[in-house]
């Protein structure tokens, strides 16, 4: 297959809200800003990475592609050289397909030509409301300073408390692959031999029914009680000591033998170890904000005209037969 040299572009992409908004109603608080003057055009790679007759694939078609995968996935995607074939085969098999269409006179139909256009707003529609949010995004960054988060931070400080957590090493004995008193007996016995001194961490490798228990020797990490089983929770959480053991505990996964490793208090973070993320949840509602303001009024403008007569032809209204053959073809599916 073709090998190309991947370069990745980058940039930010419509957020997933923006053309929802487009499609609701939203309440239009300041005056609609005027559209910025275009940027410069970005320069395209014409280098041609496949051809078949007359159609071409090149580097910038394939830029263009990549800017479809989502941030996240983007600089990774050259990576798997598969994906990088697939996707060229892809856009050469569109290609061709474009221009059999073209050579046909599809591209003259009426209709087609006026879902080209369509297709064309939605992308430019989406360029233009990336623009909008990174103006948002600025104006977010230019008023708002430590002392505005500081204060979001004392106003929520509550509700950034994080729970009591704990850790627990535990062995389990399923009682799905045995009866209930074999696998309280077999806990019995693993604390037992825990408490006269064995290792724990050992035991569980080698006892417990918990596929992970080969990897961690039955090591928890700090959790809190939600997180957990109610049954084991109440065991984990009850004991005081680290160290401590606990009788067998029965959970909806079978028999556990305990112990405590550690426990953290319940507690407010600090400012600073909260302070990013507050400040990006502030700039995500800004921007939110700004986005529907924006789509808003445009909506709203006193200036659209609407032609009621002909957008309520619209709107289908279906005969009383037709209800009443709908109705009962969907009685009849009962």
């Amino acid at each position: 297959m073709w090998k190309v040299t991947n370069v990745y572009p980058r940039r930010a992409r419509l957020h997933a809200g923006a053309f929802s908004l487009l499609l609701c109603g939203a309440s239009w608080v300041h005056a609609q800003s005027p559209a910025p003057a275009a940027s410069p055009p970005v320069p395209v790679d014409s280098t041609v990475l496949l051809r078949s007759g007359t159609v071409v694939v090149t580097r910038a078609d394939y830029d263009a592609e990549l800017l479809r995968v989502p941030d996240s996935h983007r600089e990774a995607f050259g990576v798997d050289a598969s994906r990088v074939d697939a996707m060229l085969g892809n856009l050469l098999v569109q290609k061709v397909l474009a221009a059999q269409a073209r050579e046909a006179g599809i591209d003259r139909d009426p209709m087609i030509q006026r879902r080209i256009a369509n297709e064309t707003d939605k992308l430019l529609s989406a360029e233009r409301m990336l623009v909008v949010e990174a103006e948002a995004r600025r104006e977010f960054d230019a008023q708002n300073t430590d002392a505005r988060v500081r204060e979001v931070y004392v106003q929520r400080k509550e509700s950034l408390r994080t729970p009591e957590q704990v850790s627990v090493t535990h062995i389990l004995f399923d009682s799905k692959k045995r009866s209930a008193d074999e696998a309280m007996k077999l806990a019995q016995d693993a604390r037992a031999r825990i408490v006269a001194g064995e290792d724990m961490e050992a035991l569980a490798r080698a006892l417990s029914d918990d596929p992970s228990a080969r990897r961690n020797g039955g090591r928890i990490d700090y959790f809190a009680k939600e997180r957990m089983d109610p049954a084991f929770a109440r065991a984990a959480f009850a004991m005081v000591k680290v160290g401590e053991v606990s009788e067998p505990v029965v959970s909806r996964f079978g028999v556990h033998v305990i112990r405590l490793e550690g426990r953290k208090q319940s507690e407010i973070p600090p400012f600073e170890d909260v302070k990013g993320t507050l400040t990006d949840e502030l700039r995500k509602t800004h921007v939110d904000r700004q986005r529907a303001e924006y789509v808003s009024g445009i909506r709203t403008d006193p200036k659209v005209y609407v032609n009621r007569d002909a957008v309520q032809a619209l709107v289908v209204r279906p005969d009383a037969e037709t209800i009443r053959k709908s109705i009962r073809e969907a009685t009849s599916t009962k």
